[in-house]
Parts: structure tokens; sequence; C-alpha cells
């Protein structure tokens, strides 16, 4: 008992580092056009300590890489114009945070660390 100390538990719901918000890395496969015309990909993430988050995705080809907290439940992804910083889902036009394409909702598994998306255009 005292002041100016804190007990960590590993896996514990705290500020200093329980919880299991560590980074981890996806492996996503993806039609290889959603980099044409060097378009941008973001996921919108969500778990049991966010609401939702943009989160830059990185790639190319058939792959793309998104480092999400380890508590994600489920995500999606937005193809974007270049110069796009968070995507806008009700942007018009050519305009960067127009969202040009969407995949579905992404189930996260615990452990599972590959995963499939299925890309559908995105009207506003």
């Amino acid at each position: 008992k005292g002041t100016n100390f804190t007990i960590w538990q590993e896996g514990a719901e705290d500020v200093y580092g329980g919880g299991g918000n560590e980074g981890v890395t996806l492996s996503v496969t993806v039609p290889d056009w959603v980099w044409n015309d060097n378009a941008v990909i973001f996921a919108w993430v969500w778990g049991d300590s966010s609401t939702g988050e943009w989160i830059d995705v990185s790639g190319s080809g058939t792959t793309a890489t998104i480092t999400v907290p380890a508590d994600t439940n489920g995500f999606n992804m937005a193809r974007c114009p270049a110069g796009t910083t968070a995507p806008n889902w009700t942007a018009t036009g050519n305009n960067p945070g127009r969202i040009y394409n969407k995949t579905n909702d992404v189930t996260v598994t615990s452990g599972n660390t590959t995963y499939s998306t299925n890309w559908v255009e995105y009207n506003p």
C-alpha cells in the first residue's frame, strides 16, 4: 500500500501496459488493381478498446499489410485517390478523401494473421 508505484499484470486492462494493445501485423490478400493510379489504402479497425480508427495500409501486388492493436475485432479497407490522408465516407468527386472502393467487414480471429477481402465499388 502506498503511492507513486504501479503493479503491472500481463493481460490486465489498465493504462500501464496490460490489455493486449501491442501491435499485430495482418497480411491481407487483395486484388492487384487496388494499387492502380497510385491509390492509397486505409483500414478502419475496431476492437475492445476502440470504436474505430483509420490505419495506414502498405503493400503491393496482391498483399496488403496492416498493423492493428491486439484487441482488434474487425476491419474493413478503403481505396482512395493519391494524396488522401484520411478517408471520408461522404466525399465525392475525384478529391483526396473520396473512397472509390471498400471491402466488406472482416472479422479478426485471435491467432489468425492472414485474411482475404472482397472489394466493391463505393458510392456515398
